[in-house]
């Protein structure tokens, strides 16, 4: 099944084990929570975890966030993460 927004979906029995060993996979757990203070106005923040490298990072910008999956999985390096600003 393919949504509009490109994923392809796969139930059990057409995903084989051929196919994901084929593909390189990136696991990451993200946590998001609300902190709240009587000092402060509300704010988010969150961990993610690349499971893989046990690697994790706390954070407080879905730019961080972003930053540090795309580092993980490889697409960039960290010389040229916002070299274009």
């Amino acid at each position: 099944m393919t949504l509009n927004t490109g994923v392809v979906l796969l139930s059990g029995s057409e995903a084989t084990l051929s196919d994901q060993a084929s593909r390189v996979q990136h696991v990451f757990v993200v946590r998001i929570w609300q902190e709240t203070s009587r000092s402060i106005p509300l704010q988010w923040r969150g961990s993610v975890e690349h499971m893989p490298s046990r690697q994790k990072l706390y954070f407080a910008s879905m730019r961080d966030l972003n930053d540090f999956i795309m580092l993980r999985m490889g697409l960039v390096d960290s010389l040229n993460l916002h070299e274009s600003e």
